[in-house]
């Protein structure tokens, strides 16, 4: 019995010196609240194993349904010979893919004093001029400035129309 007694003191010890302590920061299973841990968003549920399989499949087809479609309709727009004259950003597009071309022309040619301004001469004289010449006299022109800068003569057909920079001898014919 008295054995017995010792042991209850002891336990009594053991929870009296339990209560003394500050609680743990890990708290035991008894307390722990029971938190639902999930990866579907808030509102969606988790599908039971096994039957979302279908579902999935079903989603795949859509999914490559919809991008067949967009798809489509972006090769349609590739045949759409207007597409560019719709574009309600192209005048903006152009004036900054010509300020970039002058930007490297200048670049290229500020270490030959004159050359800059002689280019810049050619293309003023060019939209000024009263009876109008073509873009190939005005290439013409440009190749003789710049023959010591072949990469930016194969740059300036991207301002011209293909048959243009084919009588150019920019590009060559199919």
């Amino acid at each position: 019995m008295e054995t017995l007694q010792k042991e209850d003191e002891v336990n009594d010890e053991a929870v009296g010196d339990a209560a003394k302590k500050p609680p743990s920061t890990l708290a035991s299973p008894q307390t722990a609240p029971e938190i639902e841990t999930s990866i579907a968003p808030a509102g969606e549920s988790i599908k039971a194993a096994g039957k979302g399989r279908s579902s999935h499949r079903a989603r795949n087809k859509r999914g490559s349904r919809a991008r067949a479609s967009k798809d489509t309709s972006k090769l349609l727009l590739l045949y759409d010979e207007d597409i560019l004259d719709r574009d309600p950003l192209r005048e903006q597009k152009d004036l900054a893919f010509a300020q970039a071309y002058l930007t490297r022309v200048r670049e290229a040619l500020q270490h030959t004093p004159g050359k800059y301004e002689d280019f810049l001469q050619i293309i003023y004289e060019f939209e000024s001029s009263t009876p109008m010449h073509s873009a190939v006299d005005l290439f013409k022109s440009l190749q003789t400035l710049l023959q010591d800068w072949p990469q930016l003569l194969k740059d300036f057909a991207a301002f011209l129309l293909p048959e243009q920079a084919l009588s150019c001898g920019l590009v060559s014919p199919l």
